[in-house]
């Protein structure tokens, strides 16, 4: 598999957003201005990041269908006379990467939430990856792979904790609260049918041999005669059918049958019975 390795050499910011953010990102059009950065240092040399929300992306609704554009990234162009950012989208997806002439940004977010009111205000919380080696990849509808740079700064957006970010916070877990499943009325009764211990067919095998009664053994003689009866009609007999023609106890009833018939053990007729020979009276026509 090819890789794309023209942008490897760019720098590249990774900044997780808050969820709220990264689902109207996903709305708007290509090149499209979604916020603006203000980059600054303190006394003490340390960098600060702020970032606002452009009025387009605070005023989308994340429950409206968007199409998606066939790029997956988001670049920043920087002026050299100000300290500030404009951030413009070229492929809003769900990766976001933004891109600036001396390094990019690049954002990671969790499931997307819905809510009417955005803060438009926030900060970045900047950390250290001097032994950490990041790098960013997208993939186009081609399948093609491609490096978009390496990962200078790693940072999290927080928004400012003000009024606004507290009713969106409180809106957020008033919605998450609210239950999902709830009871309806139906008009017609709908049958449910229910596990059951016993079903029918066993109940009317039990009522069977209860209405039989306990089989009780006849004499040999009579259970012969009966055998004999029955191989008068049919050469060979399973079982089951002896058993139901005699009425006899299946262990009783094999007794006797060793003794005036042999066990098919193969084929064409396995596991059936049929007369010793000294007891036949037919002849080979007759088989």
């Amino acid at each position: 598999m090819e890789l794309d390795c023209q942008n490897a050499a760019r720098g590249v910011w990774l900044v997780k957003v808050p969820k709220y953010i990264s689902q109207r990102w996903a709305k708007q059009k290509p090149m499209t201005e979604i916020g603006r950065l203000n980059i600054t240092r303190n006394t003490s040399g340390k960098m600060e990041v702020l970032f606002n929300l452009s009025e387009q992306v605070i005023r989308t609704d994340p429950n409206e269908d968007s199409v998606p554009s066939s790029s997956s990234s988001i670049k920043t162009s920087t002026n050299k006379s100000s300290s500030s950012t404009t951030t413009t989208t070229s492929v809003p997806t769900t990766t976001i990467t933004t891109v600036s002439t001396s390094s990019s940004l690049s954002t990671k977010t969790d499931k997307p939430i819905t809510t009417t009111s955005i803060p438009a205000e926030h900060k970045f919380a900047v950390s250290n990856i001097n032994h950490q080696t990041l790098a960013i990849f997208s993939q186009d509808e081609n399948s093609k792979l491609a490096l978009e740079g390496q990962v200078v700064q790693k940072g999290e957006c927080r928004p400012i904790g003000d009024a606004h970010y507290m009713n969106l916070k409180k809106e957020t877990i008033r919605r998450a609260s609210q239950p999902t499943k709830i009871v309806q009325k139906l008009d017609r009764a709908i049958n449910n049918f229910k596990p059951i211990n016993v079903h029918r067919s066993e109940l009317n095998e039990d009522q069977r041999k209860k209405n039989e009664g306990k089989k009780m053994r006849d004499d040999k003689e009579i259970v012969q005669n009966t055998l004999f009866a029955a191989f008068e009609k049919h050469q060979y007999y399973n079982i089951k059918d002896l058993e139901r023609l005699t009425k006899q106890p299946v262990p009783y009833l094999k007794e006797i049958l060793k003794e005036i018939c042999n066990y098919n053990a193969k084929n064409p007729h396995k596991n059936m019975w049929e007369l010793k020979p000294q007891f036949r009276h037919y002849g080979k026509n007759n088989q």
